[in-house]
């Protein structure tokens, strides 16, 4: 446990575990869930958080940026600007971690509502199960079509640097 926890980096403890832990502490108090030991909350806090920053990046952070003045800039602009300055990337980092929060709050909200909902409509839980499923599923499909397009676009840009550079050397 001790070498999971020297391996953590603050990106992946302020914006995967964090939430995840408020998350979950959020379910354990309003719904009167069991404990869990502090492995399982780890895992259960990272996994939730990890779900929370996927919606945040999916959904929550297009909404966000309808309400900033700034809009974003093209991928590629971000990887040269981050080579110029380190702190671009530290921001972008905080930046993430206010789209997981802001997440997290408003999927707090949608618990509240629906398990109101719920109350007053007859719905087993395995259907709840199966939809949560489906999210899920969703969610990291989506997530992982969104990597692997950043992966490509840095594998571009990084041969696009090389060719530039070979060319200047001759």
């Amino acid at each position: 446990m001790e070498k999971i926890i020297e391996k953590l980096d603050n990106y992946n403890l302020f914006t995967n575990i964090i939430p995840g832990y408020l998350m979950l502490l959020f379910n354990i108090h309003y719904f009167k869930l069991d404990s869990l030991n502090i492995v399982e909350s780890v895992i259960v806090a990272y996994f939730i958080g990890q779900t929370l920053n996927r919606l945040g990046s999916i959904l929550v952070g297009k909404v966000l940026l309808k309400f900033s003045k700034e809009e974003g800039l093209p991928y590629d602009k971000y990887i040269y600007a981050c080579d110029n300055d380190k702190k671009i990337n530290l921001l972008l980092q905080e930046r993430n971690t206010y789209r997981t929060f802001c997440t997290l709050f408003i999927v707090c909200i949608m618990e509240i509502i629906f398990s109101k909902i719920y109350r007053n409509i007859n719905i087993s839980n395995n259907v709840i199960i199966f939809i949560l499923l489906v999210l899920c599923l969703i969610t990291y499909s989506v997530s992982y079509c969104k990597y692997n397009k950043y992966i490509a676009d840095r594998v571009r840009i990084s041969n696009k640097n090389e060719k530039d550079s070979s060319k200047k050397s001759k």
